[in-house]
């Protein structure tokens, strides 16, 4: 799916979420992602419970302001919780338990971690149920694969017959940043 670069293009400091309702293509977008997610359909990885900071952290990925956004989940949900608030419609927004979070948390900090991420990137679902963000340039039938020493997943391309590979960009896959891909191979 490449639904953040038509996000970003309308991306609105949530400052003027106050004043005046957000932007529509970006909150459409938002709750397309999230209506995807929550799709019972919607291969999964990551355990039902744990799909709302899948979700938030791969927007993110992972990061608040340069560190891991893990390192401090309670205030990385509550900043996403006050991001969403401020454009959600009711029909999306049914978490009782984000509803105080949104007052403790400060929409501006995601905004800003998601816009530094976000910039060239898309939303993706991988075939195994993860969340991502690819370059936008990716295309069906690339790969990623975690090459040997790195730090991030990679998204390659095949060139030609041979078995020749061109490197299209790194890549956010929630739950294989940290080594985990070693686990699954």
């Amino acid at each position: 799916m490449r639904l953040i670069n038509s996000l970003l293009q309308n991306l609105e400091n949530p400052a003027k979420f106050k004043s005046s309702p957000p932007a529509v293509p970006q909150r459409e977008t938002l709750d397309h992602i999230w209506r995807d997610v929550q799709d019972a359909g919607t291969t999964s990885t990551y355990p039902w419970e744990e799909r709302l900071s899948a979700f938030s952290l791969t927007l993110c990925a992972g990061l608040s302001t340069y560190d891991s956004a893990e390192e401090n989940l309670a205030q990385h949900r509550d900043n996403f919780a006050a991001y969403w608030k401020l454009g959600a419609q009711s029909s999306t927004w049914e978490d009782a338990d984000l509803q105080g979070a949104t007052q403790r948390g400060d929409p501006e900090k995601f905004w800003l971690d998601m816009r530094l991420v976000c910039e060239g990137r898309s939303f993706l679902f991988t075939r195994k149920g993860y969340y991502a963000l690819e370059p936008w340039i990716t295309k069906p039938g690339d790969i990623c694969c975690v090459l040997f020493g790195a730090t991030v997943p990679f998204i390659l391309r095949k060139v030609g017959e041979v078995s020749h590979y061109k490197l299209v960009g790194e890549a956010y896959i929630h739950g294989l940043m940290r080594g985990e891909a070693l686990n699954i191979i």
